[in-house]
């Protein structure tokens, strides 16, 4: 089951998804050229796991015109809805063609790495960006707006090591999750001194794929052990299927906002304790109606908020509200075990 799970999803993440239902009136425009004008196959897209390897949607757009028969690139852009594009992703389309189909595995992987909590529906914008290069000002479709409803598939690769006795097939040995089996991420507490040496396993056991380090940051199948680079201490860890790459962050958790009094309005960070038995993090403070983050020590670079208000966090996402009603003295817990279903409550 598991392989034909994988063979399903395996479909391509490295695509792109451009869906749109409405069209500004006014057509975007160049010295340069006249923007395409794209059309959707639907206006919301209900992706499901049992169909990920079959067509999610094809999208169309007309050519960009520059007045004579130049070559043509172009690209897909997309974004949250109502973000303007201050932050975006982008994928090649190539040259000269004006239609696309992608894979329901497609299009989830892309919203999901939106920040698109798995399982749930979110409006996405998404635009064509055309150039002919590097002399000429690119030319853009209007604004289109797409609901996608993902589906959720989070698959697994190991963490065994000298700190947990090297063993994959414990139930309790540390995962990294992904939703499209490429980028894998998760916490990993290392609790007690030793060689501080690991590896990063494919499946439960050692009779698949297996990765050490070929250097610092670099994955291999035939490389040495990896090592903790800061010893003891909770770390942060991310992998890359394509790109054999991995990353290690050392984390200590804290409350920072205006919220906890302690923070005194988004100045100092409140230390949090992880409780190893709960494997959360934990902190008891006073909060007032106001609002709130979960940062890494005095890192903006690392923190979560709460985009949906739903309990469920996101790497970036908005500032948590505290209400009236939720003011006093309160523990706060902070949930990363389950790679990327990453929770907080308040009590």
């Amino acid at each position: 089951m598991r392989n034909l799970i994988k063979k399903i999803a395996l479909v391509a993440f490295g695509a792109v998804l451009f869906v749109s239902c409405k069209k500004d009136e006014t057509q975007a425009t160049t010295a340069g050229g006249t923007a395409p004008v794209l059309t959707p196959s639907a206006a919301t897209f209900a992706l499901t796991l049992a169909g990920a390897a079959t067509d999610g949607g094809t999208f169309t757009w007309t050519k960009a015109n520059y007045g004579y028969a130049a070559v043509v690139n172009y690209k897909l852009q997309y974004a949250k809805t109502g973000t303007s594009f201050a932050s975006f992703k982008e994928t090649d389309l190539g040259n000269n063609i004006t239609t696309r189909t992608f894979k329901q595995s497609e299009l989830n992987g892309m919203a999901i790495s939106l920040g698109v909590t798995a399982g749930n529906a979110q409006d996405i914008d998404f635009r064509i960006k055309a150039s002919i290069g590097l002399d000429a000002l690119p030319v853009y479709s209007a604004i289109a707006k797409v609901n996608i409803g993902t589906y959720d598939l989070i698959v697994f690769w190991y963490v065994p090591g000298d700190y947990q006795g090297w063993s994959p097939s414990d139930a309790a040995c540390p995962k990294l999750g992904s939703p499209d089996f490429n980028s894998y991420e998760g916490y990993v507490n290392v609790p007690n001194p030793g060689s501080f040496e690991f590896k990063i396993t494919s499946d439960p056991d050692w009779n698949h794929t297996n990765y050490g380090s070929a250097s610092a940051g670099v994955l291999s199948t035939s490389g040495g052990n990896i090592v903790w680079p800061g010893g003891v201490g909770y770390y942060k860890v991310n992998a890359n299927k394509t790109a054999l790459t991995y990353n290690l962050k050392k984390c200590a958790w804290n409350l920072i906002g205006s919220a906890p009094t302690a923070s005194a309005n988004w100045s100092n960070d409140v230390p949090m304790t992880y409780d190893a038995v709960n494997k959360v993090w934990k902190v008891t403070t006073t909060l007032v109606a106001g609002e709130f983050k979960f940062r890494n020590t005095g890192d903006w670079g690392l923190n979560y908020g709460d985009d949906g208000a739903n309990g469920t966090l996101e790497e970036g996402g908005a500032n948590i509200v505290v209400s009236a009603a939720q003011a006093g003295t309160k523990t706060i817990i902070l949930d990363l075990n389950k790679p990327r279903r990453y929770t907080f409550t308040i009590n």
